[in-house]
């Protein structure tokens, strides 16, 4: 039996079960655009929470634009969510959508690095 070894492997897609526990977003967690903070950090959410038509949403205000990482700002990251259906989580509460923003937090950060 031979045994070909590639040139470059690519690593598996990230599976699911990494995504935070209860996460419950349309949002690919694990392909986010990374926008540049001014300390040379970077930012891939940067969720605030709304409550739109009585159901608390988590919005991310990072997104492309343009083919570049952007900060929107409240009212584009709404007019995007209406635009396209497209969030981090609805909830029935602010608590538990701010629950789900820490973790999202700390889920990134784990991911993208700090």
């Amino acid at each position: 039996m031979r045994i070909r070894q590639l040139s470059n492997p690519q690593p598996p897609p990230p599976a699911r079960a990494m995504l935070p526990n209860g996460y419950n977003g349309n949002i690919d967690l694990h392909n986010r655009p990374k926008y540049k903070n001014e300390d040379g950090s970077i930012s891939t959410v940067k969720s605030v929470g709304f409550n739109i038509d009585g159901v608390e949403v988590l919005l991310p205000t990072i997104a492309n634009k343009n083919g570049r990482p952007v900060q929107l700002t409240n009212d584009e990251a709404i007019a995007l969510y209406k635009a396209t259906g497209k969030h981090l989580g609805t909830f029935k509460t602010v608590a538990e959508s701010n629950a789900m923003a820490q973790l999202i937090h700390k889920h990134q950060e784990k991911y993208y690095g700090k």
